[in-house]
């Protein structure tokens, strides 16, 4: 075994014991000596400093459960990490905090709507998305949340889109948009059904 093998080695067992800060020295001390290894050496790298950042934000949170500067920076470690069912509940917790500061809970829905849309969870994305509407006092606001609506590309939107449109009053211009985005992933799910059909 190589010094850097043995250096990757010692790296993996710090990760494994949740020694944040002693993996990535192992990982950035191997990363400058080996670089036929540096995909793998840069991957592990990068979790072992996500890791951290996460351990810290927990940490945090648990000095100061009530601080919403505190959360938010959590919940948004935990989106941009991909842990989008616990974000969906850190940012939960934030709206149950900002209920007094109407600002604050704008913020707290528009960063679950996010992670509810990356996470698929159709209710809550409606839920966030109507309470939005109706809280936008400005134009750019409403067409922020219809580029929101833009980016669902799955499939499973469908029922969420039609919940939508029974749930809520849109202008007949808004309504048009939903029915378009609809009409989008139908399509798609019936290219998808024929690219089964073929590939059988």
């Amino acid at each position: 075994m190589t010094d850097i093998d043995e250096r990757i080695a010692k790296a993996e067992t710090k990760l494994d014991k949740n020694d944040f800060a002693g993996a990535i020295e192992d990982y950035r001390a191997a990363a400058v000596q080996m670089p036929p290894k540096i995909d793998l050496v840069l991957g592990n790298l990068s979790v072992a400093e996500t890791q951290e950042r996460l351990a810290f934000a927990r940490e945090m949170s648990r000095l100061y459960p009530d601080s919403i500067i505190v959360g938010f920076r959590e919940a948004q470690l935990l989106l941009e990490s991909g842990f989008t069912p616990q974000a969906i509940e850190r940012f939960s917790n934030l709206i149950a905090l900002s209920k007094e500061d109407s600002l604050q809970e704008k913020r707290a829905r528009f960063g679950r709507l996010e992670a509810a849309l990356r996470a698929g969870a159709y209710q809550v994305f409606v839920e966030d998305f109507l309470w939005l509407w109706k809280a936008a006092t400005l134009p750019l606001q409403k067409q922020h949340l219809l580029r929101f609506l833009s980016r669902a590309d799955k499939v499973d939107f469908l029922s969420m889109l039609k919940q939508l449109l029974e749930g809520e009053r849109f202008p007949l211009e808004i309504r048009n948009f939903v029915q378009a985005k609809i009409d989008e992933l139908k399509a798609l799910n019936s290219a998808f059904q024929h690219l089964n059909t073929i590939d059988k």
